[in-house]
């Protein structure tokens, strides 16, 4: 019980107390994400074993699963919008957190393919509820040189990526592609010709 509740029942013993308290969440750490040596060897490791393979042949079947029937109790997630396209599924076994990790570089090896460059990354480690949550954020962008000449050309769209843990395992993986509407920008390539990009080994 809160001390503002313990005050409210002291001087109101008959009232309920409705007062609720959100989690204490200390932020343990808050940095910008670089990709050292020993992590880009141990991805080039990991495609040159195929270790990729399974985990992406895994969520394209997934994804055309949901695609055909959208109540499909399948570990994938579509969202549609306006201006946001993009998809979400949970971590699940037998893939590591190590797995996933190498997952959303091999994402971001097939966005600069496609003429994108990692703008920015963080990460944020906080502890909430005696847990270590972490969220990593990568936001990629369509080269400099797509901005040089009004309308901009802007490719599918600025993307986020999201990767969630909870202690040392994957909560949640998340692409989001964000596009705009104004005049000032040439209309965003389809999403869909996209999103069968990343199921390629």
């Amino acid at each position: 019980m809160s001390l503002i509740d313990r005050l409210l029942k002291d001087l109101f013993p008959d009232r309920e107390t409705t007062t609720k308290t959100s989690p204490i969440k200390e932020v343990l750490v808050k940095e910008m994400i670089k990709r050292n040596q020993v992590f880009l060897d141990g991805y080039e490791a990991w495609k040159a074993a195929e270790m990729q393979m399974g985990v992406l042949a895994h969520l394209k079947e997934a994804s055309e699963i949901k695609y055909s029937n959208p109540d499909a109790e399948v570990n994938f997630f579509h969202y549609r919008d306006v201006q946001s396209n993009g998809f979400y599924f949970h971590g699940e076994a037998p893939w590591t957190a190590e797995d996933y990790s190498y997952l959303i570089h091999h994402f971001i090896d097939v966005l600069k393919k496609e003429e994108y460059y990692l703008n920015n990354a963080k990460r944020e480690v906080v502890e909430e509820e005696k847990q270590l949550k972490t969220v990593e954020h990568f936001y990629l962008k369509p080269k400099l040189k797509y901005r040089r000449e009004v309308p901009y050309e802007q490719l599918y769209g600025n993307v986020e990526i999201e990767h969630r843990l909870v202690e040392d395992k994957t909560n949640l993986v998340k692409v989001m592609v964000n596009v705009y509407n104004d005049r000032n920008f040439k209309k965003a390539a389809n999403f869909e010709e996209l999103l069968p990009k990343f199921w390629l080994p």
